[in-house]
């Protein structure tokens, strides 16, 4: 009996954490499908022109951290594609919905909210650094409806560069870590009674 009690414990945790979508923010309304949709170097992303950078950077994003080449179009007849649908008078300033089903995913928002958009399924991905090697290879995201928009419109972070040097590249992972959990503010703490620390040559007294 307890043997028994015990496999339906075990059964009832496995399809709750199976059935767990991990977002951070929490989006304001969720709902998870039951399916996957995958994203494979046949994937082709949808872009108008106001979103071409935010494609360029989601393809970019694939390529340097699965080896997934997707392509940008401006429309296609595939069903295996990602939609940017941008929507300028958008009610919600840096709001978005995400639909993700069998026939592929769509992004509507203006263009802030299509980048956190980005950013959302980004946190989707496997969190495995895989590298898939040839075309066989996908990635899973779940099939879920999303629809969201920030609560605060200052949503910022803190970095003191005055009393300690941070080398550039973890300035720009540190920038990257805040789009991906949707803060839209740099607090960049430049200098202080110890020091600028950043050398201009038109303005050489500020190192000193």
């Amino acid at each position: 009996m307890r043997l028994t009690i015990s496999l339906f414990i075990l059964f009832l945790s496995f399809i709750t954490s199976a059935q767990e979508v991990n977002i951070i923010p929490q989006p304001y309304a969720i709902t998870v499908g039951k399916g996957f949709f995958y994203i494979n170097n046949e994937t082709v992303i949808t872009s108008s022109e106001q979103t071409k950078k935010i494609a360029a950077y989601f393809v970019t994003y694939l390529q340097k951290n699965y080896n997934i080449i997707c392509k940008i179009a401006s429309s296609t007849k595939s069903k295996n594609s990602i939609q940017l649908s941008f929507a300028g008078t958008q009610a919600d300033k840096e709001g978005f919905g995400i639909k993700i089903n069998n026939d592929g995913v769509l992004i509507e928002g203006d263009k802030n909210g299509i980048f956190y958009g980005i950013q959302t399924i980004i946190q989707l991905l496997p969190t495995q650094n895989q590298k898939p090697q040839d075309q066989k290879k996908q990635l899973a995201i779940p099939q879920l409806d999303i629809s969201d928009f920030p609560r605060f419109t200052y949503r910022g972070m803190h970095l003191d560069v005055s009393r300690h040097f941070f080398p550039i590249d973890f300035v720009k992972k540190y920038i990257d870590y805040l789009a991906l959990h949707k803060f839209n503010i740099f607090h960049w703490h430049l200098t202080d009674d110890q020091g600028w620390r950043i050398e201009i040559k038109k303005y050489p007294k500020l190192t000193s």
